[in-house]
């Protein structure tokens, strides 16, 4: 396993750069069953160095988008298959996460690229409804209506 940066880390700030890649030390990294590449397992803040927040070896981590806090929100996965188990991660700080859910309904946000934020929480729009993320009410479906997201709720 990496060593994480040891200095405390400041809170997030809105404008940061947030990506998701392949820890070269993970010893089993999932595989695509589309075109056989292997999937990111960790989320980096960017900068100079970078910072490794999360890591989880053997899953895939994807990036959902950033809350109203400024804090990231990742699905987990084992892999690419509904069937799976998916878990929706809320990353505060550089190895300090908090499980939200666990679930197949997770599949949705998988590849989802319908996401915004605004005052209210983190907003997903994805084949199965519209979800909202508020950082005190928590995760849940805001409409069973499939969509896409075009701006913010005033």
């Amino acid at each position: 396993m990496e060593k994480l940066k040891e200095s405390p880390e400041p809170a997030p700030q809105p404008g940061n750069v947030w990506l998701t890649d392949l820890s070269p030390s993970d010893p089993h990294p999932v595989v695509s069953g589309y075109d056989g590449t292997e999937m990111p397992d960790r989320l980096v803040k960017q900068g100079n160095p970078p910072v490794v927040w999360f890591y989880r070896p053997g899953k895939v981590v994807q990036l959902l988008g950033v809350g109203p806090d400024a804090h990231p929100l990742v699905v987990v996965s084992t892999g690419l298959s509904s069937e799976d188990r998916f878990e929706l991660w809320l990353i505060r700080a550089p190895g300090a996460a908090q499980r939200l859910s666990t679930g197949p309904e997770l599949f949705a946000f998988f590849g989802s690229q319908s996401r915004l934020s605004d005052r209210n929480g983190l907003w997903i729009g994805s084949g199965e409804g519209v979800f909202l993320y508020e950082p005190i009410g928590g995760f849940r479906r805001v409409a069973r209506v499939a969509g896409r997201l075009a701006g913010d709720c005033r």
